[in-house]
């Protein structure tokens, strides 16, 4: 699922590429991951963009491209959502470079 962030998943999506159905798909996240799949996609763009933000050189704008956040502004609402703080103060304290 992670080299894929960057498309446009749905449920029935990542439920055929794992061969399973939308409800079981479903049972299976709740079961396992405690969230749904949709939360479970959203904290592995998350952590991707994390990922790359502490690498410091590309632009906020390719970030969220990459790791499938379509636009900025999702970029930064889901960085403000899930960390309180935004891309750009993430980066400031965790960039390596």
């Amino acid at each position: 699922l992670q080299p894929r962030l960057q498309q446009r998943l749905d449920n029935e999506a990542i439920a055929a590429g794992l061969a399973l159905s939308v409800r079981t798909l479903h049972r299976r996240c709740r079961e396992e991951l405690q969230m749904t799949p949709g939360h479970y996609l959203q904290q592995l763009r998350l952590e991707a963009a994390c990922r790359q933000l502490e690498q410091g050189a590309r632009s906020l704008k390719r970030v969220a491209q990459q790791c499938g956040f379509v636009s900025l502004y999702n970029l930064r609402r889901g960085f403000s959502q899930q960390l309180g703080i935004t891309p750009d103060e993430y980066r400031q304290r965790f960039c390596r470079s």
